[in-house]
């Protein structure tokens, strides 16, 4: 073969049929579903980037990329600080503070690296095509003039003895613009701090409405929120409300920009009860354009004294030159930013006086040194479980997060333990059991109308994620393999006569998931996509008879569940590892399907079998793994218990044991025993 083309972007497929001719000796490859779908609609040769890649050979990206985001910020940030003393602080630095980004970015370049270098390796040609652009959103604003991982590329072709020819982005077509926003990325993460939970934060402001006002005098717990207010919080406020005697202040956060990292927190206090607004005495966040030129000019000092090779290579691809630019771009702003939420939180602290602060999440700079403040003054700090993955998958991004900056973590169940060899940095956080509130709240929801008895099954798929092979690194599945799957199944379902399936894509990425496109074009009339959004998960859940899923997150499968539908699953945990008890549990509660070929197999036995392979997929054991992972037992008391943790350990300065001696038995009682043991 004479000549490789990488495709990613609908756009990339548009100019292959405007300007190729057609020559065997061409060969076009996918690299993402939107490119593989696109050349299928076209109808042009290619090949899809998962013929020459297994994915399996990505899943030791993170754990290389952790190691090399620890070597340069061990290098970098004291190499700054010696320069300009006022980059100092204690406690999480204004790079090691942002650690979480950082090896999430080397993971984006590196699974990029890897699918050309693999597939040039297979298919050995002379000269090799690229795209420089459009830049990916994940690095939109550092500053680079071609996407990161085409450095890398170089490299490749180089050692390859290949030609390398890196062509400017073709201009978005209407059709490449179809429902795309450049900023999908992180106006999803927004939505996750800021809607999540809606309609159970109104089930809070209408009890705290319905109450009598209380004198300030009267309150006796003070909490201070830090992000959303959603999620499992929310009906913790609730019940805490309903208690009366609990003063909540929220410190609402935003993004400078597209960009995550530069999340910070408004320097404005939210009474949640009534929704008072104070303006803390400190100014909002803005760039000091004098001080990031300085500190720019610091790193690139920095990266001409260093030593060449003394970065790790990331599956044998030198990523430095590479994360050069973004690394900048992070050190610049990053000094600013720890300043101000320092600031911003010694104010909060000072104004709310809280028996603790709480968190939904903390991977940003900006919690971090919340927490550090909070530490300071002897102040706990409380994050609430968000989801499934957490403590069951094998996954080292959460070390930068809740685990190594909280002091305690209220988990869904004793089955939530932490890693038991942290790769990034100690556990600091204590693991506290107390079930999932925002779930047990779904369970307790009246059912909406039951779903109709008779021999038409009604299927909800949920999705897996499309990262168009760049974010999230191992625990993903591979782009173009997700959407080849997902299409195979779906035309097999498609011709089953008594089977009706609701699709629904991840929020925020039917612009470029592939599989909605190819729906939207098939038009199969028993196959209806429900964006993520139009209606809510937990109403798609009820009145389906069965799920099936090819999701890695654990949060969906927990939700199916609880809601006794059986489930389908598809997850390879060759690519991302479980722990050994909670593989054992997940087994015994679902039909779980470990490769590509038993989901497909099993599909067509759904497809063939109909209602009889439903009542087969039932799994009374789901209600072990509901106790050990959701909800902590069967006694609808998760609200309840994580509302006392507050009062008791956070307010009274009880132990974790003395606290858990107060909580009535749990109703099961084989499995309080294993609870309270869980706790450590």
């Amino acid at each position: 073969m004479a000549h490789l083309i990488f495709l990613e972007r609908r756009a990339h497929v548009s100019w292959a049929q405007r300007c190729l001719p057609g020559d065997a000796s061409t060969r076009l490859v996918a690299l993402t579903a939107e490119a593989l779908q696109a050349l299928q609609e076209y109808g042009l040769p290619h090949e899809a980037v998962s013929a020459y890649v297994d994915a399996r050979e990505l899943a030791p990206v993170e754990r290389e990329a952790n190691l090399v985001v620890q070597e340069l910020t061990r290098e970098l940030e004291p190499f700054i600080a010696q320069q300009y003393p006022a980059a100092s602080c204690e406690g999480p630095g204004f790079l090691s503070g942002q650690s979480y980004y950082l090896q999430r970015s080397a993971c984006v370049v590196a699974t990029r690296a890897v699918l050309m270098r693999e597939t040039i390796r297979a298919c050995a040609p002379e000269s090799v095509t690229v795209f420089e652009g459009p830049i990916d959103p994940w690095f939109l604003g550092d500053g680079y003039r071609r996407n990161p991982w085409i450095g890398p590329l170089e490299e490749i072709a180089r050692e390859a003895r290949v030609r390398l020819q890196s062509l400017p982005s073709p201009a978005e077509d209407r059709t490449g613009q179809w429902q795309r926003s450049i900023s999908g990325v992180w106006r999803s993460s927004r939505r996750v701090c800021r809607s999540v939970g809606r309609t159970l934060m109104a089930g809070v402001h209408a009890v705290a409405s319905a109450r009598a006002a209380r004198p300030e005098a009267g309150t006796d717990l003070r909490l201070l929120i830090a992000g959303s207010l959603g999620y499992d919080w929310a009906p913790v406020l609730a019940e805490l409300w309903s208690q009366g005697k609990v003063q909540a202040f929220a410190m609402d956060g935003s993004f400078h920009d597209a960009r995550e990292w530069t999340y910070h927190y408004a320097p404005i206090l939210r009474q949640v009860d009534n929704n008072a607004r104070q303006e803390l005495d400190v100014g909002p966040w803005r760039v000091e354009e004098t001080e990031r030129e300085h500190l720019s000019h610091l790193v690139d000092a920095w990266i001409q004294r260093r030593q060449p090779g003394s970065i790790p290579n990331v599956l044998g691809v030198n990523l430095f030159p590479a994360l050069a630019t973004h690394l900048k771009a992070i050190a610049s702003l990053s000094v600013g930013l720890a300043r101000h939420a320092d600031a911003v939180a010694s104010r909060a602290l000072d104004v709310t006086r809280p028996h603790a602060v709480c968190f939904f999440s903390m991977p940003w700079l900006a919690a971090k040194r919340l927490a550090q403040a909070c530490r300071e003054r002897e102040i706990p700090v409380v994050c609430y479980q968000h989801g499934g993955l957490f403590g069951t998958h094998e996954w080292i991004p959460h070390e930068h997060m809740e685990s190594g900056h909280a002091d305690y973590f209220l988990t869904y169940g004793p089955g939530i333990q932490p890693p038991a060899a942290p790769v990034v940095q100690p556990t600091r956080a204590r693991y506290v059991p107390v079930g999932s509130a925002r779930i047990e709240s779904m369970v307790a929801a009246p059912a909406a109308s039951p779903v109709p008895d008779g021999p038409i099954v009604r299927v909800l798929w949920i999705a897996e994620r499309s990262t168009r092979n760049t974010t999230k690194g191992a625990i993903i599945k591979e782009d173009t393999a997700r959407y080849l799957l997902q299409t195979r199944c779906l035309e097999l379902l498609a011709s089953a006569a008594h089977v009706r399936v609701t699709y629904r894509p991840h929020g925020g990425q039917v612009a470029w998931d592939g599989t909605t496109r190819w729906l939207a074009q098939r038009r199969f009339a028993s196959i209806r996509v429900e964006a993520s959004g139009a209606r809510p998960l937990e109403e798609l859940i009820r009145t389906s008879d069965m799920v099936l899923s090819d999701a890695h997150s654990a949060t969906a499968w927990n939700e199916v569940l609880a809601l006794g539908k059986p489930l389908l699953l598809y997850y390879n945990p060759e690519q991302t590892p479980l722990t050994p008890k909670f593989s054992a549990d997940l087994e015994r509660a679902c039909v779980w399907c470990r490769s590509p070929e038993a989901f497909f197999a099993t599909v067509q036995q759904l497809a063939l079998e109909g209602q009889a392979f439903v009542a087969q997929a039932r799994r009374p054991e789901a209600s072990v793994f509901l106790q050990r992972y959701v909800l902590n037992g069967s006694d609808g008391r998760c609200a309840q218990r994580a509302a006392s943790f507050l009062s008791h350990v956070c307010r009274d300065k009880r132990s974790v044991e003395d606290w858990q001696r107060l909580l009535p038995p749990l109703v099961d009682a084989a499995e309080a025993t294993v609870t309270y043991a869980g706790a450590q």
